[in-house]
């Protein structure tokens, strides 16, 4: 009689619990919870009874333990129980696909920009590609076209590896072949219909100065270096680097060097100022040589720094006496350790 009485008034006390606000009873017995019920230790809400959820690890009468266990629109109550939601602060307060819109949780993926990623806007409470000026500020499968980031992968045919175009609906699709370099993509030309690496079909697509060859434009072949683009002599019918021939081709009080160079010619420097960089005036000679230096920066083109001397000497070399002491100019046109000793 006795337990059947015990059992009336626990299932009193437990409906009276879950209708309750507060779950917390001011005094348990050892061994119950803070619903006064015995304890059932949990590690998830699996352990536990129908109608029961794990919370630190004991069952407690209810529903959930937070708002997530909650459907949309509602919220996890002091007492576990799920009850439609009063409102939210931020849309954190909301469930999945939910945001908070002037303190209500409303469905969409965003209430500002902060909430979507790099390259995307939030409109309408969804986040879409942001406005862009060129297609590298949009999203990746999304192009600028007129200021909006449109899904695509082009908007013209230079966007597209070579042998494509750009269809209508944005998209890098074969090409069918051309009819003139123009169809082609930067960096290729038009040759029998099909778009192929190169700079040029003829001479037209060249500079003055220029001719194609090989598809490629390279310096002309000529008579004078009047037939060349600036930059370059005449020698031999070709055009190669270069600012003189011979000293003819100088100015006054200049020579031309072996490496097509004008530069002070002999009995016209005083002193180093009137030589050009990396040379110096030899007072013995009144002639511009290659000069001191601490590295091969500081000397003219082919000529290297001799750091024992702090002279420029030439590399490759054509005398004896353009090499450093001990050392002498061979068949290759190398200083190498030698006998010879410059005076």
């Amino acid at each position: 009689m006795k337990s059947i009485y015990a059992a009336v008034v626990l299932a009193v006390v437990l409906v009276h619990l879950t209708e309750a606000e507060d779950v917390q009873c001011p005094s348990c017995p050892p061994g119950y919870n803070l619903q006064c019920v015995k304890s059932v230790a949990c590690e998830s809400d699996a352990d536990c009874a129908a109608g029961s959820v794990c919370v630190d690890g004991s069952c407690l009468l209810g529903q959930c333990e937070s708002d997530a266990d909650c459907p949309s629109g509602y919220e996890c109550t002091d007492n576990l129980q799920c009850v439609e939601s009063t409102g939210c602060k931020t849309s954190k307060d909301c469930a999945s696909g939910f945001v908070c819109v002037e303190g209500s949780c409303v469905k969409g993926s965003c209430a500002d920009d902060t909430d979507c990623p790099p390259g995307y806007e939030c409109k309408g409470l969804e986040c879409v590609p942001a406005g862009c000026k060129t297609s590298l500020d949009c999203a990746p499968g999304f192009v600028c076209v007129g200021g909006s980031c449109v899904a695509g992968e082009c908007v013209s045919d230079s966007d597209c590896a070579p042998g494509y175009t750009c269809s209508d609906d944005r998209q890098c699709i074969e090409s069918e072949g051309c009819t003139s370099s123009t169809d082609c993509a930067s960096g290729f030309v038009c040759v029998d219909g099909s778009c192929v690496e190169g700079s040029c079909v003829d001479n037209t697509d060249c500079p003055p100065g220029y001719e194609c060859k090989g598809l490629e434009c390279v310096p002309a072949g000529c008579k004078t270096s009047l037939d060349c683009p600036g930059g370059f002599v005449c020698v031999g019918g070709s055009c190669v680097a270069g600012e003189c021939v011979s000293d003819s081709d100088c100015a006054p009080g200049y020579k031309c060097s072996d490496d097509r160079q004008c530069i002070k010619s002999e009995g016209e420097c005083g002193n180093n100022a009137d030589c050009l960089h990396g040379y110096i005036c030899n007072p013995r000679r009144l002639e511009c040589e290659p000069g001191n230096c601490g590295n091969d920066a500081d000397c003219p083109e082919k000529y290297v720094c001799n750091t024992n001397k702090e002279r420029c000497f030439p590399n490759p070399c054509k005398w004896n006496r353009d090499c450093p002491p001990l050392y002498v100019c061979q068949s290759a046109n190398q200083c190498r350790p030698g006998k010879y000793k410059p005076v």
